[in-house]
């Protein structure tokens, strides 16, 4: 998929520019982290000094701050460079992020790597952690699932904790919540980091837009196949079962029918 940058002085007044020579693989979440971390930085301050210098035509406004997703903290040093402020949007829960500011003490606890695979099964996942201001009661499986690994240089894992010390230097970070929700670790969060604000959930917003040429705006940017839900409709209630992948998950027929006879277990 291509890397995209949307320019907006307000919801009627945006434009789309994508960055030159840049392709991401859609499916591998691995190799895409890896990718938008290697080589993204300078074609993304190419296309925002770009945009700058296209502002004495009139044509645009100068950019005054750039909103990233979280995971594309090469953005905090393309903003350090042109001092523009900078705001993190982290899309996962609070409680999801929080876990991920702590893989790096988990990993100082002689806790992850896992020894083996068995751990995954033995009920060592079980493990107690109780240290974590603001989620209490917790155990290792409670953590998002990037520690369960075994190698001390997964990828992913090492991407994350880079992330978040990342989010450190960012003038602000979002998130997709509302403080009655997490107010707990929604605290944690604000002395962790730079100031936090909830502006979730998402999808209650996008319901709010009024114009009508904004109607299409969503929180989802797959196309939505609405057939599912006259099929659901004509089913008895409580007799379905919802399983989600997510929205970067791919399989095959032979999958989906393992999962199928699975559940049907």
């Amino acid at each position: 998929m291509p890397l995209m940058v949307c320019q907006a002085s307000n919801l009627k007044q945006s434009q789309m520019v994508f960055l030159p020579k840049i392709w991401m693989p859609s499916q591998d979440i691995p190799s895409l982290c890896d990718s938008t971390r290697e080589t993204c930085l300078v074609p993304f301050l190419n296309v925002l000094t770009k945009l700058n210098d296209s502002t004495s035509s009139g044509l645009v406004q100068p950019i005054t701050c750039i909103i990233s997703d979280g995971c594309m903290s090469f953005s905090v040093k393309a903003a350090e460079e042109l001092g523009i402020p900078i705001v993190l949007f982290w899309p996962t829960s609070p409680c999801g992020f929080l876990g991920i500011a702590h893989f790096q003490s988990v990993i100082d606890k002689g806790l992850v790597p896992l020894k083996d695979e068995t751990d995954l099964t033995n009920g060592y996942l079980n493990t107690k952690v109780d240290w974590i201001p603001g989620m209490r009661s917790i155990q290792l499986r409670d953590l998002p699932s990037f520690i369960r690994t075994t190698d001390p240089n997964d990828l992913l894992l090492n991407f994350l904790i880079a992330e978040v010390e990342n989010a450190n230097k960012a003038t602000a970070i979002i998130l997709n919540t509302f403080e009655e929700l997490d107010q707990d670790v929604v605290n944690v969060l604000a002395l962790m980091f730079p100031p936090v604000y909830t502006i979730g959930p998402l999808h209650m917003l996008a319901d709010q837009v009024s114009q009508r040429n904004l109607v299409s705006i969503g929180s989802n940017m797959w196309k939505e196949d609405t057939e599912c839900l006259q099929w659901l409709e004509s089913k008895k209630p409580r007799s379905v079962v919802y399983v989600n992948y997510g929205s970067s998950h791919s399989h095959d027929s032979r999958s989906t029918h393992g999962v199928c006879l699975g559940i049907g277990q």
